[in-house]
């Protein structure tokens, strides 16, 4: 993989739910993140660890979620 590639992994726990529940929960964020690359200025790593209340959340409230993460690590 080239280094100017950001790279991300979502974790989540059996705590989240099944197996349906967990892959739906990583579909999301996966799609949130996708969304807020663009906004980055170099690449970065990063894990998400995905808690139970991210199932009833509405996607905006993730994507917000997701924008204040990429915040946090943008210099």
């Amino acid at each position: 993989m080239p280094a100017d590639q950001s790279r991300f992994g979502v974790i989540t726990g059996r705590v989240v739910g099944g197996a349906v529940q967990r892959n739906k929960i990583k579909r999301r964020i996966t799609d949130a993140i996708r969304a807020e690359l663009a906004s980055l200025d170099q690449p970065i790593d990063g894990v998400f660890r995905m808690r139970a209340a991210a199932l009833d959340c509405d996607y905006v409230v993730l994507q917000e979620a997701v924008k204040a993460a990429f915040s946090k690590v943008k210099p």
